[in-house]
């Protein structure tokens, strides 16, 4: 009945666990480390208004 990706942690999870735990990334992710929190704010809203968020919340009806 409803599909929805309201996550609001997604870009904060990847920073702060590549910064953690050291790993190496491609230069999207260095690219998305260094940019504002405005923009990490923005593609975050991007990603839960396609549903590519990773917080998915699905409503169902059994018949």
């Amino acid at each position: 009945m409803e599909l929805d990706t309201p996550g609001k942690l997604d870009i904060d999870i990847v920073i702060n666990t590549i910064k953690e735990y050291k790993l190496k990334t491609d230069n999207f992710i260095k690219n998305l480390i260094k940019t504002p929190k405005s923009f990490k704010n923005d593609f975050q809203k991007f990603l839960s208004e396609n549903n590519l968020s990773s917080h998915m919340r699905i409503l169902a009806r059994k018949k």
